[in-house]
């Protein structure tokens, strides 16, 4: 693990699901999964806040990273739909929102992606 990684994750433990969204934090999510083994949600937030009506062209490369990585199919979600959306243990928002992107276009997605200990890494 990388010195940046994991100061990411000092003081975190019982972390049994995670969502990245926006698709820009495959790194931090593969020392996640090799960490924790959680299961992962792969958020496809568009830059405007928007779901599209098909995948962007990040998530069919990220999933296979993760097959790659002994992550099975049945512990990958894609969620391109806020209804969708569920409760995890750890959010990240890396290069994306706030960073790159107006932070006020993932409101909806914290709302439905937090639960009481749920935790969250951004930059």
């Amino acid at each position: 693990m990388t010195g940046r990684t994991a100061s990411l994750f000092d003081g975190l433990s019982g972390i049994e699901s995670l969502a990245d969204i926006g698709g820009q934090s495959g790194d931090v999510v593969a020392e996640a999964v090799a960490r924790w083994d959680c299961a992962v949600t792969l958020v496809d937030l568009r830059a405007d806040g928007s779901f599209g009506a098909g995948e962007s062209d990040w998530v069919g490369p990220y999933r296979k990273r993760l097959a790659s990585l002994g992550l099975g199919p049945e512990r990958i979600r894609v969620v391109s739909r806020r209804e969708d959306l569920r409760p995890v243990d750890l959010v990240l928002n890396l290069s994306g929102f706030g960073d790159a992107w107006r932070i006020r276009h993932m409101a909806p997605v914290l709302e439905r992606c937090f639960h009481s200990d749920s935790r969250m890494i951004l930059d």
